[in-house]
């Protein structure tokens, strides 16, 4: 995006307390799922452990470390950190089954033998650094990679140029050979450097069902890169931080992502929240993008056919002064004309000529912010006259307006201002009296029009009643 920060030296013990800070969207139905799903995982656990106390073996030839609980993990395999060494444990026996002071190398590990088979495997608590791994996935099984929370470090090579943890599928052909899922939850995933252009948190490559959950995606040029693919989702993530929090582009053989889903994230505080650069049937439900310095949804390239609904912008573009919420500066494609925002809030936003869209409901903050094709500051000449916009029942974007003007004396022109926010495309002019001859309309702005006529009323009074319309 043009951006460059140089970050030195980050405190990863104190990041915890500061993401902890940050509001996040709430969903009190999956609240009350996840109270009862707990109930249910914990009667399942209590059988799972009886089963495996009476069962486990210890192969021959490893030793046998039973830390307290680790019998109760519904995992294949956990991961751990002890006295500066990571350790790799069956999550069936305890058994300890490799150790090396290179985190990358014990959760490869992990990974190469779950892609054989499907599983969980779940990392404790910790710092993990120097991690920059790429896993292809080949297999046809489901892997589930979790965490505990934030306190869970997934930490990159500092000024690293390769992603922090990459999934790739794109020598997969497309066919039953797919896993059926990886779903990546519950942890805290940096690249530790905002400068490298490929410097980036977690990437899916031409990945189908791809899944996040609960995620921190940060200090970053990428939180979350998304690069070609169908059928992704992605669950209450958190991109701070970052140049960019999503990236969502082409697969190194050109093919755009698509059906990308987003429930309830947050994109804040990063130069761009999510930067949707060739994609197709991308959507947001119940989303936040808030202060991010440059733009909060910039939408470019070969894109469209998206849905935003009931998320909030704000406070976005704060650093250039333009208040940029959603850009759209879309080429043109097959996917222009079907993009829909309902029940949004945000303060401003930039639409170029080729952008199609279908606004209801939520409402503009500032519709001043509302600004289309040349007439966007530093765009000029980029776009054509503006933007193919249809707003219905939106709080403080006003489409249509009427009124009633006297007129009386030695005038031959008045000037209306419609109240409108934006410049209207249908301005309709009528006058009760027969004295008025030929009248017309000009200088129709973004705040006014104005009525000539041949005669003058004089001591007359002659009403003209006006109907416009964006």
């Amino acid at each position: 995006m043009g951006h460059k920060v140089t970050v030195e030296k980050i405190d990863w013990d104190g990041i915890a307390n500061e993401l902890e800070s940050i509001e996040k969207p709430k969903n009190p139905k999956s609240n009350r799922v996840y109270v009862i799903g707990a109930a249910f995982i914990g009667i399942l656990l209590l059988f799972t452990s009886l089963n495996i106390m009476i069962l486990a073996q210890t192969p021959s030839g490893f030793p046998t470390v039973i830390e307290p609980g680790s019998m109760n993990a519904p995992a294949s395999f956990i991961i751990f950190q002890e006295s500066g060494i990571c350790y790799l444990k069956s999550g069936v026996t305890g058994e300890i089954l490799s150790s090396n002071s290179n985190a990358e190398t014990i959760i490869s590990l992990a990974l190469v033998e779950l892609n054989n088979e499907s599983g969980l495997i779940h990392i404790k608590n910790g710092i993990y650094t120097d991690v920059n791994l790429e896993v292809d996935l080949a297999s046809n099984k489901s892997i589930t990679l979790e965490g505990e929370g934030y306190n869970t470090m997934i930490i990159g090579r500092t000024y690293g140029t390769t992603p922090t943890l990459k999934f790739d599928m794109e020598h997969v052909a497309p066919d039953n050979t797919r896993p059926w899922s990886i779903l990546v939850r519950n942890m805290l995933i940096a690249a530790n450097s905002l400068v490298a252009d490929n410097s980036t948190a977690l990437e899916f490559v031409d990945c189908a069902r791809a899944y996040g959950e609960n995620l921190w995606l940060a200090y970053s040029n990428n939180g979350l890169s998304i690069r070609g693919g169908v059928e992704n989702a992605f669950r209450e993530i958190y991109c701070v931080f970052n140049i960019v929090g999503v990236h969502i582009t082409l697969n190194p053989a050109g093919s755009i992502a698509t059906t990308v889903a987003f429930y309830s994230c947050s994109f804040r505080q990063n130069h761009v929240g999510v930067f949707l650069d060739y994609g197709a049937g991308v959507t947001f439900y119940s989303c936040v993008f808030e202060s991010n310095s440059d733009i909060g949804l910039d939408i470019y390239g070969v894109s469209g056919a998206h849905g935003i609904y009931s998320c909030w912008f704000e406070n976005n573009g704060w650093d250039s002064g333009t208040y940029y919420d959603i850009s759209d500066r879309t080429l043109p494609s097959p996917y222009d004309g079907r993009n829909f925002m309902d029940n949004c809030a945000f303060t401003g936003a930039f639409f170029g000529n080729n952008s199609w869209w279908l606004i209801t409901g939520g409402a503009v903050l500032n519709s001043t912010n509302i600004v289309f094709g040349p007439s966007v500051p530093g765009w000029a000449g980029l776009f054509g006259p503006g933007a193919n916009i249809t707003w219905v029942n939106v709080i403080g974007y006003v489409t249509q307006s009427k009124g009633l003007i006297a007129i009386t004396g030695a005038f031959s022109t008045v000037t209306v201002n419609h109240n409108l926010s934006a410049t209207p495309t249908i301005v309709i002019v009528t006058c009760n009296n027969t004295g008025a001859g030929n009248y017309s309309v000009s200088s129709i702005t973004s705040t006014q029009f104005v009525i000539s006529f041949t005669n003058q009323p004089g001591a007359d009074e002659w009403r003209f009643y006006w109907y416009a319309e964006v």
